[in-house]
């Protein structure tokens, strides 16, 4: 087999397991989140009957809301910045493992230092934004479309089990 393909056969089994690792990070970054899930409904429980008149109830609500999974957010964030250095450092070492074995020639590769790999993993836009801001977003986003499910609920007078089904997405 011509090296071209070898590396490039390579890179494409290596790309599907890193799709898979994706999965696998999502999955622990969700139930990261999803563990203040309760919280969040026995909030809502717990101030029930909400009407359109009072919205210092609701403020109330959407402040402990806010407080509940600003803390998710920030485990969250933490572990995906975990998880970033850490694959960026799996990959240095998996490409220049990939270049050394497939290589007909000696071919001195130089692995970049942890601390280039971690500056270069926090300090390169993702999506656009810096890990960092990306998972901001991601909070300020989430409480937003929260807010405005809360919000809707109470002008429709549906129950605190009908908004909370609504917030839930069931």
């Amino acid at each position: 087999m011509p090296l071209n393909d070898e590396i490039l056969d390579a890179e494409i089994r290596h790309s599907v397991y890193l799709q898979r690792y994706t999965g696998g990070v999502n999955k622990r970054i969700l139930a990261l989140l999803m563990k203040t899930e309760d919280d969040v409904m026995a909030k809502i429980r717990k101030v029930g009957g909400i009407t359109s008149f009072q919205s210092k109830r609701l403020t109330t609500l959407l402040e402990s809301i806010r407080a509940i999974r600003k803390e998710a957010y920030k485990s969250a964030g933490q572990a995906l910045y975990n998880e970033a250095i850490d694959l960026s450092k799996y990959e240095a070492g998996f490409q220049t493992t990939l270049l050394e074995k497939t290589m007909p020639i000696q071919w001195n590769v130089i692995v970049p230092s942890s601390e280039l790999l971690r500056a270069a993993t926090v300090s390169k836009p993702f999506q656009g934004r810096l890990l960092r801001d990306w998972v901001k977003s991601l909070e300020s986003r989430e409480l937003a479309l929260m807010k405005d499910q809360i919000t809707m609920g109470v002008i429709e007078g549906e129950t605190t089990e009908q908004i909370m089904r609504r917030i839930r997405g069931t």
